[in-house]
């Protein structure tokens, strides 16, 4: 498919639908074809299907030189090696080297075939182990890995009272909601017979406490309310960080630790897609304390626990970007030489300065 940059994303895909087919770019949010590009979104099932790097075929770029010349790269080819792709510097660039006007779409079969769990596990450790196990027993079917603390979904539970908790009998340490999908029909009984057996082994290893088989529309709700929930409860300072799936835990445990030493008041939750790496933290701070954390108090927040990121051997920006809110963090945590030679590249195709609310430079 070819779409126009203002395109919404819904709509592509209500399009796409009569003919089996979808943009498997799943986000809360309804961001137009162009958004998705400058920003390379991800989402839920980006396990399973990738970001938008992964699904994009072409481009149309207009650039910002005197005659705003058009760059052409739509061909709809799914192997070309005819020289630089350059469609890819455009991708994630938030709009800083070029107005993308236009996108050629690598598109998916729709699932046929759906299995959705929701587990209890002792802590993140287990989590991996689990995201393994998940991924040796059902390879690429493995659609989404999430995981939330179990004190973000109190939280979310005591604001959405709508809402049901799968396993309320089992305590738990955090919660794994995870998606088996296939585009092929007639695997539902395979797919829960499989699950079962998987969820039996890791109970015996003491890596599951209890899990429950449910709709999508019944589990989903859990963690997509998390955000709202934690909005009620105070005020949520978001940060979306990217790591190793391996430094997972200890990440969050080392979180935890500097949070509670170093700004008490703070109440840390996470949410996120475990199986790529993605971690949403939201650091909550009570209303009776907003008056403390100024600009220059948050700035030395961030930085500390993007140090913790950095440490880690993380990302301070898996899904956002940089904008104006970050240059500050991409000045000092970025490397030093891609700095460099994204700031070039932004001279030699925005000369004028007039494209993006980032500057590399």
């Amino acid at each position: 498919a070819v779409a126009e940059a203002g395109m919404p994303l819904s709509e592509l895909n209500r399009q796409l639908e009569p003919h089996n087919l979808w943009l498997p770019i799943d986000v809360g949010s309804d961001p137009a074809v162009g958004g998705l590009v400058g920003a390379n979104t991800g989402g839920s099932r980006l396990l399973r299907h990738g970001d938008v790097r992964r699904n994009l075929l072409g481009l149309e770029v207009v650039l910002a030189d005197e005659n705003g010349s058009v760059l052409d790269l739509t061909a709809p080819l799914r192997k070309n090696n005819a020289g630089i792709d350059l469609k890819q510097l455009f991708v994630g660039s938030g709009g800083a080297l070029g107005v993308v006007t236009a996108a050629s779409w690598d598109l998916k079969r729709r699932d046929a075939s759906t299995l959705t769990l929701f587990a209890a596990l002792p802590g993140r450790e287990a989590a991996l182990a689990m995201l393994d196990a998940c991924e040796q027993r059902f390879g690429e079917m493995l659609s989404a890995f999430e995981v939330m603390g179990a004190p973000a979904l109190a939280v979310t539970l005591r604001h959405v009272p709508a809402l049901r908790h799968p396993l309320a009998d089992s305590p738990a340490g955090c919660y794994a909601l995870v998606e088996i999908a296939s585009a092929m029909p007639g695997l539902d009984a395979l797919l829960r017979e499989q699950a079962e057996s998987l969820l039996a082994g890791l109970h015996q290893r003491g890596l599951v406490a209890d899990a429950a088989f449910a709709r999508p529309e019944a589990l989903w709700p859990l963690r997509d309310s998390l955000p709202l929930a934690l909005a009620a409860e105070g005020l949520p300072l978001s940060f979306d960080v990217g790591l190793p799936r391996s430094r997972l835990p200890a990440f969050h445990a080392a979180a935890e630790r500097w949070l509670a030493s170093e700004h008490p008041a703070l109440r840390l939750y996470d949410f996120g897609h475990f199986g790529d790496g993605g971690c949403h933290l939201i650091a909550l701070l009570p209303r009776e304390h907003a008056a403390a954390y100024g600009p220059a108090k948050l700035a030395v927040l961030k930085s500390g626990l993007y140090r913790l990121v950095a440490e880690h051997g993380g990302s301070f920006s898996a899904e956002h970007g940089v904008g104006p809110l970050n240059a500050a963090f991409y000045r000092k945590f970025a490397d030093a030489g891609a700095q460099r030679l994204a700031a070039g590249l932004q001279r030699l195709l925005d000369p004028a300065a007039a494209l993006g609310r980032h500057r590399y430079d």
